[in-house]
């Protein structure tokens, strides 16, 4: 049986094993969630142990912060290409096929990882599904706040994952 402790070093094992893809120089896509932090953290480790130079554009607020907490420079699509994206799946069958974007920055972390020349998603134990996708489908959707004015009537419901403004904002 799954429990909270196993959770955590599942999703730890899975994000410090990403950053090993991580090279010196590289320009990174900060994913969002959970194994994402892991990620992350381990990132910041490097750069404080090993002296690497990277750079992260980050997907969510939460991405920023931890990134800013390990003393990870910020950057911009506007500014670089991105080398390597890193990112969670929320879901997982045993085909593979994937269900991103059920957190708060569903629309951004597209984009970024889109924009990679390449992309890693971090799948632990507990993102794998017995459920089938096909039969069953779990539709995402998202409320963008800066087009809030722009399309009249369509204030989010509580189903509806709500993408907080001060993503689209230019960190300094």
């Amino acid at each position: 049986m799954k429990n909270a402790s196993s959770n955590d070093s599942s999703k730890k094992n899975a994000g410090y094993k990403a950053a090993e893809y991580v090279k010196d120089g590289m320009v990174l896509g900060l994913g969002t969630g959970s194994t994402t932090h892991f990620f992350i953290e381990k990132v910041g480790m490097r750069i404080r142990d090993e002296g690497i130079n990277v750079m992260g554009i980050p997907t969510s607020f939460q991405s920023l912060l931890i990134a800013k907490e390990w003393n990870i420079p910020i950057t911009t699509l506007e500014e670089h290409d991105i080398d390597l994206s890193v990112d969670g799946a929320d879901e997982v069958d045993a085909d593979f096929n994937l269900i991103k974007g059920g957190g708060a920055a569903h629309t951004k972390e597209k984009i970024v990882d889109y924009a990679a020349k390449e992309f890693i998603v971090i799948v632990d134990e507990w993102d794998v599904l017995i459920r089938d996708m096909e039969a069953n489908p779990r539709i995402q959707e998202e409320y963008i706040g800066f087009l809030r004015g722009m399309f009249k009537g369509t204030e989010p419901t509580n189903d509806q994952v709500v993408f907080d403004e001060i993503d689209t904002k230019k960190t300094p």
